[in-house]
């Protein structure tokens, strides 16, 4: 069975304070933040949701459908073939900050087989990256 708990925020766009007023309101009836007067706006809105029997989750954020997501993340349960066991795998590729992080877990155990957080410029030579190594060298 699911469960969901999703929440909208609004904060003001210059100095990230959270308001308190809804998404939908208009611009005329926009109050200036009460920290630097501001009457930008920066919506959030959070969803979180456990579903029974998922194996994996991924999500990305694009600006506008402009180039290449500035965030991917996803989690995952997967079988290791070279030695038959599972794993459950979280993945952060962050384009912004420039980081790419990863953690490899022993589904049984909870315990970290592999963890990897380094500049995302930095990140060649493995997985997905290790195939476009080969590409650029042909």
């Amino acid at each position: 069975m699911a469960s969901e708990n999703n929440s909208e925020i609004v904060r003001c766009n210059n100095c990230r304070t959270v308001l308190n007023e809804t998404p939908s309101i208009q611009y005329s009836e926009r109050t200036p933040c009460p920290v630097c007067g501001s009457l930008s706006r920066h919506y959030e809105k959070v969803v979180v949701a456990e579903i029974g029997l998922s194996t994996s989750a991924k999500a990305k954020a694009k600006r506008l459908g402009k180039g290449k997501p500035f965030i991917e993340q996803s989690a995952k349960h997967e079988l290791y073939q070279e030695t038959g066991e599972d794993h459950d795998v979280d993945r952060i590729i962050d384009r912004e900050k420039n980081l790419y992080k990863e953690t490899i877990r022993d589904s049984k155990t909870g315990g970290v087989i592999r963890e990897c957080c380094e500049p995302l410029d930095k990140h060649v030579g493995h997985g997905y990256a290790k195939r476009k190594v080969k590409e650029e060298n042909k």
